[in-house]
């Protein structure tokens, strides 16, 4: 339900980009507007090639999944 309201939250704001990693997201969504990625790391590869400039970032995340691992790349 909180994956599933965040979504609904961002989807209000007309946020232009969501990245949403992890199954649960995968699962609360059915925008084809979100890009997913299954993990971090997969992340992180996208980002290297796809850099993001210019932009506010909201991390969101259980430290299960490290997202800390992104921070180097934003």
């Amino acid at each position: 339900l909180e994956h599933q309201s965040l979504i609904e939250l961002c989807d209000e704001l007309s946020i232009s980009t969501v990245y949403l990693i992890g199954k649960h997201f995968a699962e609360a969504d059915s925008s084809s507007n979100h890009r997913h990625f299954e993990n971090v790391e997969i992340a992180r590869q996208f980002i290297e090639s796809n850099p993001i400039n210019s932009s506010a970032i909201l991390l969101k995340g259980s430290r299960s999944i490290t997202l800390e691992k992104l921070i180097d790349v934003l």
